[in-house]
């Protein structure tokens, strides 16, 4: 992007950014850090696995922080769970825009 002063600023805007399919999101869900690992650009695969399995620790601790908040054991797995998933999603998320991540191929007639 160039900005008024004809200065070229190295950042995607949010309207160019490319983000990560439903399957990735699933796939991270299913298998974090492996499918960081296989999905990951050569030379970024640990990164990419690491914000995956960063964000579903990160995300259980404080989703099962928030839910032991109300002293039922029940609640705080259900904030776990919870806070994993979004974690996760995070995470990919995050790789994805940093560029972690090979690029999906195209389906078919799409």
């Amino acid at each position: 992007m160039i900005s008024a002063f004809g200065v070229e600023h190295g950042y995607i805007s949010k309207a160019e950014e490319k983000k990560a399919s439903t399957g990735r999101h699933v796939a991270a869900q299913l298998v974090p850090g492996i499918h960081g690992l296989a999905a990951g650009k050569p030379g970024k695969a640990w990164r990419a696995a690491g914000h995956e399995v960063g964000g579903n620790v990160g995300g259980a601790l404080v989703g099962g922080a928030v839910g032991g908040l109300t002293r039922n054991p029940a609640a705080a797995s259900l904030g776990g769970l919870a806070g994993s998933t979004v974690g996760t999603s995070m995470g990919v998320k995050s790789a994805q825009r940093k560029g972690y991540y090979r690029s999906e191929k195209k389906k078919k007639g799409s």
